[in-house]
This record gives C-alpha cells, structure tokens and sequence, in this order.
C-alpha cells in the first residue's frame, strides 16, 4: 500500500515538472497557435510560476486545515481542468490566466504530497528512500518533459 502511495504522490510531482518543461519547448509553437506577441510570451511560462509559488504556502496551510488528501485531491483535479482549458486555449489572455489557475493547481498537490509522504514513512532510512524517489522523480520529470514538448512540438499540428 505504502508503494502505491508513494507512486501517486511522485506522480503529481513529475506531471507538475513535465508540464512546465514541455511547455517551455513548445513556445514558439505555442506563440504561432495561440497567437502571443513575442513581448507577452513569456507569461506562459511565469503565470505558471508566479501561481506555483504563490500557492506554495498556502496549499500546505490548507492542507493542514483540511486534510492533505482533500486538498491534494482538489489540487490534481483543479490542475487536470485547467490543463484540458490550456490545451483549446486560442487566446493569449485565456491561456495566460488557465496556466496561473494551472499553477495553482501543482502549488496545492505538492506541499500536500510531501505532507502525505512524511506522515506515512516513519523517520529513519524507509522515509530517506521515499523522499528521495519523490525528488527524482521531478528530475526525471524534467527530462521527460524536454523530450515529450519536442517531441509532440514537432509532430501534433504540423
């Protein structure tokens, strides 16, 4: 059970790190489709950022009011709705608002998940090794990410 558990929670990390990669590779895709000036492109990627940071805080303070399932639940949901919203954005201020509510979203699953890991792993070499395949997976997120937004940047609409 504990290795599902870790699973998910490392999960929501990598698919938070892999959309901010892919998404990063895919500019100037992104800048032809949705129709950004090469000034406000960069809000692709910061509102994503800002929000992520943003939530940070206040994601694990909810989720210690609330429960850090509920809130890793509602973080993964709210993130997943404004990815499908991100996707069919055709508008520069459409896309630019969903990856800030999108970033919201990751700021609310990652404290939460942290929170989950070290509540679950007691301390000591079991709880080490859960924390360190959660943060590697990131890195690998990472690379997948570079490699998925060339990837899909190449082929899908072209």
């Amino acid at each position: 059970m504990k290795g599902l558990l870790l699973m998910l929670m490392s999960m929501a990390q990598m698919l938070d790190i892999i959309n901010v990669a892919s998404v990063t590779i895919t500019l100037p895709d992104i800048m032809k489709e949705v129709g950004y000036k090469v000034d406000q492109l960069q809000w692709v990627t910061s509102a994503y950022a800002l929000a992520y940071g943003a939530f940070l805080l206040i994601g694990g303070r909810l989720g210690d009011l609330f429960g850090h399932r509920f809130i890793y639940i509602m973080g993964v949901t709210w993130f997943s709705i404004w990815a499908l919203v991100n996707g069919f954005a055709k508008d520069p201020i459409v896309m630019s608002v969903g990856r800030a509510l999108q970033g919201m979203g990751a700021g609310f699953t990652v404290p939460s998940a942290l929170a989950i890991l070290t509540t679950t792993y007691p301390v000591g070499p079991e709880r080490t090794q859960a924390l360190a395949i959660f943060g590697g997976t990131g890195a690998i997120g990472s690379v997948i990410g570079v490699l998925l937004g060339g990837i899909l940047g190449s082929t899908i609409g072209k």
